[in-house]
């Protein structure tokens, strides 16, 4: 029966190689599910989150300078409100302060609207990557929004962004780490030809002499 113990042994290292394997299968099965925990992506988010809060405050004093005096009265109007409502403000009030274009011509209305309608999009990947958790592997969905600016390798790790929405599907993004850098460089892009813009539409109708418009920008 001795002969039987080298070949119970070599059948006993086979099966712990097996347990083995199959322990890393499962730990690989694993960390698809698992959330993610990447410093460069939480960077990037936080870049994000800068970015877009002080596109809300330049709106908020765009705001207030297309309402003049008349923001020192109902400046808690626009304090606290949604950043969508911040943007599609802007083209309301241009409607009410300069309604047949004497102030500025209709193009210059056009471009300043133009400018800020390109947050729309911003503001929804804002939203996802802000509010979302982070997943290695979409293996739990079927379906996922492709990379916002292409397929395009950047270098940098690839992840999917869950979030939850009300009495609707979850969304699902797929974004590289230099996407979401990406949409932080974006809103800063915004910012400032909004500046841009707005100052040389103030200054055409003689703002003020000793002050610049936006000045804090």
């Amino acid at each position: 029966m001795a002969w039987l113990v080298p070949e119970f042994r070599c059948a006993l290292r086979k099966s712990q190689g097996h347990c083995e394997e199959l322990a890393k299968r499962k730990r690989r099965m694993e960390d698809r599910f698992w959330f993610v925990n990447d410093d460069d992506l939480t960077l990037a988010i936080g870049k994000v989150v800068r970015e877009s809060a002080l596109m809300d405050e330049l709106l908020r004093e765009l705001i207030g300078d297309l309402l003049g005096e008349a923001s020192d009265v109902v400046w808690i109007l626009f304090e606290g409100q949604t950043s969508e409502w911040l943007a599609t403000t802007p083209k309301e009030l241009l409607k009410l302060v300069d309604p047949v274009n004497r102030k500025w011509a209709k193009e210059e209305h056009e471009k300043l609207i133009s400018i800020i309608g390109e947050l729309g999009l911003l503001r929804r990947l804002r939203n996802a990557v802000v509010h979302g958790v982070w997943l290695r592997d979409p293996i739990a969905y079927e379906e996922w929004a492709g990379r916002p600016w292409g397929n395009v390798s950047d270098g940098t790790p690839i992840y999917y962004c869950f979030r939850s929405k009300q009495r609707d599907e979850p969304e699902v993004r797929e974004l590289s780490i230099r996407d979401v850098e990406a949409i932080a460089e974006k809103y800063a892009d915004v910012r400032v030809r909004v500046v841009a813009h707005f100052r040389s539409m103030m200054n055409a109708i003689g703002y003020r002499w000793d002050v610049t418009p936006l000045p804090r920008w």
